[in-house]
């Protein structure tokens, strides 16, 4: 039980804190406690709200969250992964799917927003998708390829810590830029017109 747990550990820092030190907690249990993923559902939700805004269409505003959110899905459970077989900071998993959540609905969105003018200029739906991936779709490798570069540079740093960050903000990246180049394609050909 994670409150009988965080219960101990402030029995554990009491005798500090009388003697006038300052004590603070971290880990999985202070994780658990204040149930981390709430930052990412805020931050779902007020991107949602926004694309609503921006199209007009829930289908249109639901498409670049869904590709984010099964990219930070993948993403997150490859990272797990690797923290089984090398040490990753608490820190590095919650920098990882910010990241991912911000690139996922930003380079999906970038698709679909081509995608949705080409079809408004009378463009067919399936060269339509394959326009805007061969355009727009480019744009989001070249991009995805940019920050990949720039986060592997912490590599360079020397502090372990800093290294598996950008490992793990590298490989939520990458899957997330591959996911907006081929799971959003074939979502916007099962939506055909209605993404309008």
């Amino acid at each position: 039980d994670p409150s009988a747990t965080y219960d101990a550990l402030q029995g554990a820092a009491a005798p500090a804190r009388a003697a006038g030190l300052q004590t603070e907690f971290g880990g999985e249990v202070i994780d658990q406690i204040y149930e981390q993923g709430s930052s990412e559902a805020i931050g779902f939700g007020l991107a949602g709200l926004i694309l609503l805004l921006a199209f007009g269409s829930a289908l249109a505003a639901g498409l670049p969250l869904v590709v984010a959110a099964l990219g930070l899905g993948i993403g997150m459970s490859i990272v797990t992964a690797l923290a089984a077989v090398t040490s990753i900071s608490t820190i590095a998993p919650t920098v990882a799917a910010m990241v991912g959540i911000g690139v996922g609905i930003d380079y999906s969105l970038i698709i679909v927003s081509r995608h949705r003018q080409q079809l408004l200029d009378g463009m067919a739906v399936r060269t339509s998708i394959a326009q805007a991936n061969a355009t727009a779709g480019r744009s989001v490798v070249f991009a995805g390829l940019t920050v990949l570069i720039a986060i592997c540079g912490l590599a360079f740093s020397g502090v372990p810590n800093f290294v598996m960050m950008g490992v793990s903000t590298a490989v939520v990246v990458a899957v997330a830029m591959v996911a907006a180049v081929t799971l959003l394609p074939a979502l916007l050909g099962l939506a055909k017109l209605r993404v309008l």
